[in-house]
């Protein structure tokens, strides 16, 4: 599922815009240009009926939306809710029953950068997702 989201966001004409083919799972790889978007699942809860497996999965999928300025972050997360938020159907093997945004929040991450030794400011938007979906 996490890799059709992905995809998604790929092909989504406001997200390429914000932030390029910078769509990336669980991870930011280092040095990448921001902004950039990163997907992963924080948490999943496969249905059950009498009977066994009914195939349902219910997921909280986590969207972080990073920017070196603030204005870059969110407008990169607005562009995948506009994108994910509703989603249903049928999409490359699986059946999403719908996409809901549970929550969202800002946080302001300060590092170092190694070459200067100023500290850089990285501005993240943070968007959580539930899904209800059939397949992968």
């Amino acid at each position: 599922m996490e890799e059709v989201l992905v995809r998604i966001l790929l092909a989504d004409p406001g997200v390429r815009a914000s932030v390029g083919d910078r769509v990336t799972p669980v991870t930011r790889p280092q040095g990448v240009t921001l902004p950039a978007i990163v997907v992963q699942t924080i948490s999943g809860r496969r249905g059950y009926a009498m009977s066994g497996p009914d195939g349902l999965i219910t997921s909280r999928v986590q969207l972080d939306a990073w920017g070196r300025r603030y204005a870059d972050a969110k407008t990169a997360a607005r562009g995948a809710i506009r994108a994910l938020s509703g989603l249903s159907g049928e999409i490359a093997g699986v059946a999403f029953g719908g996409v809901f945004v549970d929550g969202e929040d800002d946080s302001l991450d300060a590092g170092s950068n190694s070459q200067s030794g100023q500290p850089e400011r990285y501005y993240r938007t943070r968007v959580d997702f539930i899904i209800w979906h059939h397949g992968a």
